[in-house]
Parts: structure tokens; sequence; C-alpha cells
């Protein structure tokens, strides 16, 4: 069964998206944790090509060998998540596989300060095995999100891939003293962006109804009289 929410912009844009379910997360986590594996097996395998062994790293517990490991550990666990997910725009290679994406509650992309949150209760999350209480708390949300993901505000939903034509690109002349170029925001671009790429997901209304609003707001930001406006 979907899960749809929707979600209201600070640009007054109401955006509907599908919730990823409890499976799909997991399966994405499968994999980014089988790639975490493979990246400390090849650490792993290079200390003890430098000559570094586990004999080593605990016959010291105070020895930086063990501090070395633990933070290699520290960064593989926290950082390769922190890392992809801002890099590529929320999403991790488990998740780009699964077709997720961690979006911010009020459906705009997921920011730094986000994704350092949600992936440092990651720990919580896991405790007290393998993600003992966020499975807990993703059956009670009904957004499915963890508890990393409420005190982020972030939450995980599923991509939509294009079936239509990209945008037709600009003609090669184009009259330079005639352009007019109206500056976007971040914020402003990835709305436009995330509405092109899933508009084949509305409906003929509700696609006219979210085409409308954007271009009310854009009409009003940059105050192109009415008569220049297109119906």
């Amino acid at each position: 069964m979907e899960n749809k929410i929707t979600v209201n912009t600070p640009e007054g844009v109401q955006l509907s998206f599908e919730v990823a379910g409890i499976g799909s997360r997991f399966a994405a986590l499968l994999l980014d944790t089988l790639i975490q594996d493979a990246i400390l097996l090849i650490i792993i395998f290079s200390l003890i090509t430098a000559g570094i062994t586990f004999e080593n790293v605990f016959s010291d517990v105070l020895s930086w060998y063990t501090a070395v490991l633990i933070l290699i550990i520290f960064i593989v666990f926290f950082g390769y998540f922190i890392f992809f997910e801002i890099i590529l725009h929320g999403r991790t290679p488990g998740k780009a596989l699964m077709k997720l994406r961690v979006i911010k509650s009020n459906g705009q992309p997921v920011t730094i300060i986000a994704s350092l949150l949600r992936n440092i209760f990651r720990l919580a999350d896991f405790f007290p095995f393998f993600y003992g209480v966020g499975v807990i708390v993703m059956f009670i949300s009904k957004e499915a999100r963890r508890l990393g993901d409420y005190v982020a505000g972030t939450l995980v939903v599923k991509e939509y891939v294009s079936k239509l034509p990209s945008v037709a690109e600009m003609p090669e002349k184009v009259n330079q003293k005639t352009m007019i170029i109206y500056p976007l925001n971040r914020e402003e671009y990835n709305l436009i962006k995330e509405f092109l790429s899933r508009r084949q997901q509305l409906s003929p209304d509700k696609r006219n109804k979210i085409a409308q609003q954007l271009s009310d707001h854009f009409y009003n930001k940059f105050n192109i009289p009415i008569e220049d406006r297109k119906p």
C-alpha cells in the first residue's frame, strides 16, 4: 500500500511524496552496510600490509593504533552517510539503487546540519542491536521515520524516474539585448527542478495547480506587470 504525504513548501507550493517503507529502507541500508564493510576491509588490509597488526592495536589500549582504528570505524560508520547524503543530494549508494532520497519534512533538499543530526542519532536508533529502536519508532510513525529523522526534521521518500523528454534546450541563437535574466535562490531552483522531474506523476489538475502557484510566486517576486504575464 502506498503511503503518500503532502507537504507545504516555504514558497506556498504543495508537493506530494510517497514515503519509503521499512522494507525498501532496510534493503538500501543493507547495500550501504556491504559497501562500508568493503571499505573497512580495504583499510584493514592496507594497515596489515603496512605492518600494523591487531596485536599492535590491542597490546596497549591507549596506543595510537587503537585511537586511529576507532577513528576510522567512526568515520566509516557515520561519515559515509553524511558524505554521500550531501554530495548526492539526499542519496547514498544504497538509497540510489533503491530509488530513495532523504528530504526535509517541508519538501526541501536535506541540509548539511540535518544530515549531521540524523546520522549522529543513528547510534541511538541502532541500540540495542541493529536498529532495534529505529525499527520500533518507524513502525509507530505514520511516515516511517526513525528517531534520527525526527530530530533532524527529515523523511525518506521514493523517487520517480521521469519518462518524459527533458525540457527543451535554449536555442543556439539568443537575442542577448532582449534576454532578461531573473535570479533564483537555491530553494527556488530545487523546487522548479523537483516539479519538472515529477510532473508526469501528477494528475492534470494537480499539475496545473502547482504550475499556477509557481508562476504566481515568480510573477510577484520579479514584479512582472500583469499585461506581460502569459496565461
